[in-house]
């Protein structure tokens, strides 16, 4: 089963993460590019803009972030979940204070900043904020381009936003009953759009 698929911006490279332990990297016409193995099962595959080179964020089942060159190399990781991390997303604008964000079965969602140019030996990423407030799993995170705002889809049927300069949930949208598989905002950053179980 593939659990995820991403695109680059220019749609030159795709990611597929899957069942069997794998990310497979695949060209727009298809062909094979690449195989990044896992320890465990990968949920969320997740590329940054071109402004970082293509980097690719992947979320295991291992409860670890790892973030991959477009070649295949493994250039940063980040650790803090207790449970399997369920969604990657990369910041817009990072400017704001964080790179790339993880959520994870544990209910939080942790903000990472990558590596400093003047740290060409660090691997792990540099922890600068966790958001709590979720009352169960979180199955997918989404960062708005216009505000500094992430939206969290949990198993509790809740979508919570959060500002990223507080730990705590600006607001927490009840309305599903059942769990919450999925958020995305509108090209206008008017509307917010939800999918859940039920």
């Amino acid at each position: 089963r593939i659990f995820a698929v991403a695109a680059t911006a220019a749609s030159t490279k795709i990611a597929t993460a899957g069942e069997d332990k794998t990310v497979r990297l695949w060209t727009a016409a298809g062909e094979p590019a690449g195989l990044l193995r896992h320890p465990g099962r990968v949920f969320s595959v997740a590329f940054a803009g071109a402004s970082r080179s293509d980097l690719l964020a992947t979320g295991c089942e291992d409860g670890l972030m790892r973030i991959f060159t477009p070649e295949g190399r493994e250039c940063g990781r980040a650790d803090g979940h207790r449970g399997q991390v369920n969604s990657v997303c990369w910041n817009p604008r990072p400017a704001r204070g964080w790179d790339v964000a993880s959520a994870g079965a544990d209910g939080q969602v942790r903000l990472w900043r990558l590596p400093g140019r003047d740290q060409p030996g660090a691997i792990n990423l540099q922890p600068v904020m966790t958001l709590a407030g979720a009352a169960g799993k979180i199955w997918q995170i989404t960062a708005c381009r216009q505000e500094p705002l992430l939206v969290g889809a949990t198993d509790a049927g809740e979508v919570i936003l959060w500002d990223t300069h507080e730990p705590s949930p600006l607001e927490v949208l009840a309305g599903h009953a059942e769990a919450v598989w999925a958020v995305a905002v509108g090209p206008a950053e008017h509307r917010l759009i939800s999918g859940g179980w039920d």
